[in-house]
């Protein structure tokens, strides 16, 4: 299921902005939204468009092509804004009443997603498509799925600190591959310059991961956040690059491992997992407090920022249907993270 960049969704509440007449807060879903002053009501029907929405160049949206067409988070008057609003007659009055609450128009509207550019030191040869027997690495915000933090939220997790690098997959399924985020790169001597195969040559990722696969009899699929030098410009500021694993799959099985066997194993191959963050015992009583919470983080590997943000997994591995990978986790993303860093 692909991330609903525009969807069909309902204003649940309107607050006046504390610092101008004529704009209002609005709430779609877990998302805070400035509008102005009068134009929607709560219980009314509107398109709503996320952050890293990507807008087509038309006369409609010519108020964002400052920003190339793109929706991100901003501060109006102080308080965050996170999508834009959009009466459903932006999709047109003689279609509109055809769409109802959660129906994606992402593509009726011609959005897509915006991605970063990628450095000319991640580039590499490819090999082909992302492997179809390892899931892509990519967390719903909960910001997103209110319903899942209404549902879960007393369910024993774990807490990590989210790493703003480049998602890397390394694998043995009978051999060893190297994946970016959406495609697996030759592992050879033309792809010598690539962080990704550098890092693997360099600590010898291909023997480890073979030996302790062989002796488990699991193929294993290590997924992570490589962090450093030419990658993000380096927030972190540390020399060199670092890998931290979030996850790994069980190939053979299907199933990601649960936490402690996840922890287990990489100690075992000698490699870092991502900062284990701590969040208070007594459970949330909103998405906002959550966010609140995370806005006031800082970077376990560099305090001089503050967090990207964190991601929430369940203790013991569950299928949950309530997200778009059916696993049960979640990111919470730093909007002041966003407005400094996200330009």
């Amino acid at each position: 299921m692909s991330r609903k960049l525009a969807s069909i969704q309902r204003i649940t509440s309107i607050e006046p902005h504390p610092n101008a007449d004529t704009l209002e807060i609005a709430k779609v879903l877990g998302w805070t939204v400035i509008v102005k002053k009068g134009e929607f009501k709560p219980g009314d029907e509107i398109v709503y468009c996320e952050i890293d929405s990507v807008l087509p160049p038309k006369p409609e949206f010519e108020f964002l092509s400052k920003y190339k067409y793109r929706v991100r988070t901003i501060k109006l008057r102080k308080v965050i804004s996170q999508g834009i609003c959009f009466p459903k007659t932006i999709l047109g009055k003689d279609i509109m009443n055809n769409f109802h609450e959660g129906d994606d128009v992402t593509e009726l509207m011609g959005i897509t997603k915006y991605e970063p550019p990628v450095s000319e030191h991640l580039n590499g040869v490819v090999k082909g498509n992302f492997p179809y027997f390892i899931p892509k690495t990519d967390e719903d915000r909960i910001t997103a799925i209110p319903e899942l933090f209404e549902k879960y939220k007393t369910t024993p997790g774990y807490v990590t600190e989210k790493l703003d690098g480049t998602s890397v997959t390394y694998y043995w399924n009978e051999y060893f591959g190297v994946c970016g985020r959406n495609l697996e790169l030759k592992y050879d001597e033309s792809n010598k310059n690539n962080i990704l195969c550098k890092y693997a040559l360099e600590h010898e990722l291909e023997a480890r991961l073979k030996l302790y696969c062989e002796k488990s009899g699991y193929n294993l699929a290590l997924q992570g956040e490589m962090i450093g030098e030419k990658i993000q410009g380096n927030r972190y500021k540390i020399h060199g690059n670092e890998y931290y694993i979030f996850s790994i799959y069980n190939i053979t099985k299907g199933q990601y491992l649960d936490s402690k066997d996840m922890f287990m194993v990489a100690k075992e191959l000698g490699l870092n997992t991502v900062p284990i963050r701590a969040f208070p015992e007594i459970p949330f009583n909103s998405i906002d407090d959550m966010v609140k919470y995370v806005e006031k983080m800082v970077s376990n590997l560099n305090p001089a920022i503050p967090v990207e943000g964190v991601v929430w997994r369940s203790v013991k591995e569950q299928r949950c249907v309530l997200t778009s990978k059916g696993r049960l986790s979640f990111k919470v993303i730093n909007p002041e993270y966003l407005l400094k860093f996200d330009q």
